[in-house]
């Protein structure tokens, strides 16, 4: 099997920056409907995850199960805005993940030096 390091490298870069530094912003119940997903933290301290939401009336709703399908037959969570602690949306942290990815390179590296120690050295006798 042909292996290349750099096309390793490569791919272990990309699965980080895809799913390495994940954040959450808050926002007003307003925005929901600019989001497809949005994390409700209720005043009781329960956190859900609603698929497509949207502001009806005093309450959000949307739909109970994240998945790439819309299926429109999920059941719909209602959840009164006087029960609504936080709403946050997830976004990628550019500068962090850049940061996380080149300390893992780095490291990867550092460690492949110490583990080769002087055996990878060039001989110049």
């Amino acid at each position: 099997m042909f292996r290349s390091r750099p096309v390793s490298l490569a791919l272990v870069g990309l699965f980080l920056w895809v799913t390495a530094c994940t954040s959450y912003k808050q926002i007003e119940p307003a925005e929901v409907t600019d989001h497809g997903k949005v994390r409700v933290t209720r005043t009781d301290g329960v956190r859900e995850t609603l698929r497509d939401p949207w502001v009806a009336a005093d309450s959000i709703r949307g739909h109970e199960k994240p998945g790439t399908e819309r299926d429109y037959s999920d059941p719909i969570v209602i959840i009164p805005l006087d029960q609504v602690g936080t709403l946050e949306v997830s976004y990628v942290n550019g500068g962090k993940t850049v940061v996380f990815v080149a300390a893992v390179i780095v490291g990867a590296l550092l460690i492949g030096g110490l583990a080769c120690g002087g055996a990878c050295s060039p001989d110049f006798d």
